[in-house]
């Protein structure tokens, strides 16, 4: 019976640092794809002319959406090693039920 509480235990454990890794990935590939949008230097400023604006407004979307879309997979991260800590959080509370 003692085992099982440290095998969940460590399972769980596992299970926070996987979703931790794949929040730290996303963050990573999100300041990479937006590092020009951060940029203050004059180099990161797009100027815009009158013929290039209706493009220069599509690829803006495009990047909206790219945005959005790394939001929500770092969101599902967050949830995913919210809910794996929760999992340790009561594995700890029956390791310690049962060292008792």
């Amino acid at each position: 019976m003692g085992e099982k509480p440290n095998a969940d235990w460590a399972r769980t454990l596992g299970e926070v640092e996987r979703s931790v890794s794949a929040c730290l990935e996303t963050l990573s590939r999100y300041e990479s794809k937006f590092a020009k949008v951060f940029d203050p230097s004059p180099s990161g400023i797009v100027r815009f002319d009158e013929a290039g604006w209706q493009a220069k407004l599509a690829a803006a979307e495009n990047e909206v959406q790219r945005a959005e879309q790394l939001i929500a997979e770092q969101e599902a991260e967050w949830n995913r090693w919210h809910e794996s800590f929760g999992n340790w959080k009561l594995s700890v509370e029956r390791l310690a039920v049962a060292v008792k």
